[in-house]
C-alpha cells in the first residue's frame, strides 16, 4: 500500500516552485529563440537587464539542487531586475515569486526534519 505523503504542504509548495520554474525558462528561451540577437544598437541598460535576467534564471535553475541559496538568488535578481527595469511589467513579479516559492518550500522541509 502507498503511503499517504509525510507533508502534503511541502511537495504542493515545490512542485508548485517548479512548474512555475519550468513555465518561465520556456518562456524566456522562446523569447530569447524567436527574438534573436539583430545588428542594431544595444543600449546599456538592455544589457544590464539581460545580464540580470540571466543570473536570476540561473538561481531558478540552482533552485532545484538547493532550495535555500537558489531561492534567495532568484528572489534577489528578480527584484533587482523588477528595480532597475524602470516600468511596472505583472508578468516578470512571477521571477521572485519563484523564489518565494522555493524559500517557503525549503522553510517548510526543514520544519519537517526537526
Amino acid at each position: 500500500m502507498i503511503e499517504p505523503p509525510k507533508n502534503l504542504a511541502v511537495i504542493v509548495v515545490r512542485w508548485l516552485a517548479r512548474a512555475l520554474s519550468v513555465l518561465i525558462i520556456l518562456i524566456f528561451g522562446m523569447f530569447a529563440l524567436g527574438e534573436g540577437f539583430g545588428p542594431g544598437p544595444v543600449e546599456t541598460n538592455e544589457i544590464i537587464l539581460f545580464i540580470i535576467l540571466l543570473l536570476s534564471i540561473a538561481g531558478i535553475v540552482y533552485s532545484f539542487f538547493n532550495e535555500k541559496f537558489g531561492g534567495l538568488g532568484t528572489l534577489a535578481f528578480g527584484i533587482v531586475f523588477v528595480i532597475v527595469d524602470g516600468h511596472f511589467n505583472f508578468y516578470f513579479l512571477f521571477i521572485p515569486v519563484t523564489g518565494i516559492l522555493f524559500l517557503v518550500s525549503w522553510f517548510l522541509s526543514k520544519e519537517k526534519k526537526n
